[in-house]
């Protein structure tokens, strides 16, 4: 983008004249950030949940991971979705108290909820 500026004459009478400055923009590294779950929460086996995030910096396609060890290990839960900010996903075993998920791009920027969460194959029963 060229940006023209008029620069007034000097105080001994020159003339008025124009200067010019190119001004560069660049778009920033793509941002993630999985805002659901986001730490704490306890998720049952077949239940139904949704995933959300945000993204900044035009991120059109989104992979999600799962670790069940606290990010030692990852296995891919869903490929190339569309950024719609959600995923609706049934919960399946097995159990972890280390659950984290990784959402990333084609581009490889990438955001881990750092906040650990559960699965476990069966509701609490409460005792009588």
């Amino acid at each position: 983008i060229e940006i023209p500026s008029t620069i007034g004459g000097d105080t001994y009478g020159a003339d008025p004249h124009t200067l010019y400055t190119t001004v560069v923009l660049t778009q920033a590294n793509p941002e993630l950030m999985v805002t659901y779950p986001n730490g704490g929460e306890h998720f049952i086996v077949g239940d139904t949940e949704t995933i959300t995030w945000n993204t900044v910096g035009g991120v059109d396609n989104v992979d999600i991971d799962i670790s069940r060890d606290g990010g030692d290990t990852w296995d891919s839960l869903a490929t190339n979705l569309a950024n719609t900010g959600s995923f609706e996903t049934t919960v399946d075993g097995p159990g972890t108290i280390h659950g984290l998920f990784r959402l990333s791009d084609s581009r490889m920027s990438s955001w881990i909820n750092m906040a650990l969460w559960s699965i476990s194959s069966a509701a609490a029963v409460p005792r009588a």
